[in-house]
């Protein structure tokens, strides 16, 4: 066994070998998924996101967030970094979109990294890496291009943690470099002033250092924050909700997240279905199984799953009991949580129900992000129509009866906000006008706006062209 450990291992620096592969498979995953049922145009929040950065400059790009309206959230990092590559680098949609899907790759390999670290198998760690980038309350982190916020604020927060349990004095202030990173990507991260310390203290009591790095990062995150605005907590943090809707709420959030992970916009419904209990009932069984067999008591894997336990139950908290949507979406779901679950599993669950589990779990994150598949068929048939007419500058265009709904759909989550791409106010001087079916107060509102649009067109001299989508054809025609 001694010769088999050494053999596993490299002599200079005791860390296993091999692990080139199944870091760069873990990285490519993301790809991989995206390229079955991910978007590769932008749709809805992406759209809208990117055109406001466009007409920021980058001190206004990385305060975006900081409106009253916005709930005075500090995401500087992420907005920042999303102008850089549109503006400097001059990436496109699709170019972000990859970026993105880099990062929750990023963060599965540091996942990996951590399970090692503390101990794990090879197996075991790459199962419990798998099993998150696979998980299907992940859908909205790769459906959306916009949700960049989780990705980053997960890869810096892994890492943090991971360098945290270093056991050189300099890897104690990288990790509190780190954790200001992640502080500065997403107001998701900061329940990781707790639940790090404890993290480090019950898996390596000997690193005090280790224990201050979080506590004095987010220190310095809300110091910046109240240096850039005035105002260190969002008025939405203190808002009288009962404790026991809080309660009702973070019960409805840890459903989809373990036993039921399944949208309401799946592709195949009664499969998902099927999925679903294959792949709750797997991870379930999997925790289980050794406690029913008596090994629960192996004091090597107490700690390991209490300090992943800690993590994930507060930062399940960031969300303040507000409940999940059904459909997974609106950033109800962290990811965080997700990858905190995964390897409290990883360490403790059976290993063969945990292998049936993650190709499982991939099917079901695939049913779950079969709409933005469906998403970018429709969207790539109104750009291909709007890319033909707009170069016609003698031509002003009227789109209407966009379909309504709000999720993953193409387009039209834009499209309902017509009249402003902006924070500037209702726009009507944009030679493309877009219009959805709406109540009275909303169809009174568009055709006051449309008013005015098709004065300033007929003064411009240019024709109007009307285009209606037709949603059981999936085509614009002309009216």
């Amino acid at each position: 066994m001694k010769h088999e450990s050494q053999a596993k291992s490299d002599p200079a620096t005791g860390r296993p070998r091999a692990l080139g592969l199944p870091l760069f498979f873990l990285l490519l995953l993301p790809f991989f998924v995206s390229w079955f049922a991910g978007p590769q145009v932008p749709v809805g929040d992406d759209w809208k996101l990117f055109e406001n950065l466009d007409q920021l400059s980058f001190h206004e790009a990385i305060l975006v967030n900081t409106r009253e309206n916005e709930g005075l959230r500090f995401r500087p990092l992420v907005n920042g970094m999303v102008w850089i590559e549109r503006q400097i680098l001059g990436l496109g949609f699709r170019g972000n979109t990859r970026l993105g899907l880099l990062w929750i790759g990023i963060s599965g390999a540091a996942l990996f990294l951590l399970l090692l670290r503390i101990g794990l198998s090879r197996r075991r760690a790459w199962l419990g890496s798998v099993l998150f980038l696979a998980h299907p309350a992940a859908a909205e982190m790769y459906g959306w291009a916009s949700t960049r916020l989780y990705s980053m604020g997960s890869a810096f927060s892994l890492l943090a943690l991971l360098l945290g349990l270093g056991g050189k004095a300099h890897h104690a202030l990288l990790a509190g470099l780190f954790f200001l990173l992640a502080f500065l990507s997403a107001e998701a991260t900061y329940p990781l002033l707790l639940g790090a310390p404890l993290f480090f203290w019950i898996l390596s009591r000997r690193k005090p250092v280790a224990l201050l790095s979080a506590p004095f990062s987010l220190g310095s995150a809300l110091g910046l924050k109240k240096l850039l605005l005035g105002r260190v907590f969002a008025s939405w943090w203190t808002a009288r909700i009962p404790l026991w809707i809080r309660l009702k709420g973070w019960l409805l959030l840890a459903l989809p997240l373990l036993l039921w992970p399944v949208g309401t916009f799946a592709a195949e419904p009664l499969l998902a279905k099927i999925l679903a209990v294959l792949y709750a009932g797997g991870m379930l069984l999997a925790l289980l199984l050794p406690f029913l067999r008596g090994r629960f008591a192996r004091e090597e894997n107490l700690p390991r799953v209490l300090a992943f336990g800690v993590l994930f139950l507060l930062t399940l908290s960031v969300t303040g009991g507000v409940p999940p949507r059904a459909d997974l979406g609106g950033g109800r779901v962290w990811f965080l949580p997700s990858a905190f679950f995964c390897a409290a599993v990883a360490v403790y669950g059976n290993r063969s129900l945990l292998t049936l589990s993650a190709p499982i779990g991939l099917g079901l994150l695939l049913l779950n992000l079969a709409p933005w598949a469906q998403a970018r068929t429709k969207m790539q048939r109104v750009l291909s129509r709007l890319e033909r007419e707009v170069p016609r500058h003698e031509r002003a265009l009227e789109v209407t009866n966009l379909e309504p709904q709000h999720g993953p759909v193409p387009l039209f989550v834009l499209m309902c906000e017509f009249y402003s791409l902006s924070f500037e106010g209702p726009r009507y001087d944009r030679p493309l006008l877009m219009r959805k079916p709406g109540n009275l107060d909303e169809e009174a509102f568009q055709a006051s706006i449309e008013k005015q649009w098709l004065q300033y067109m007929s003064a411009q001299g240019r024709k109007i062209l009307r285009l209606r989508w037709n949603p059981k054809l999936g085509v614009l025609e002309e009216f």
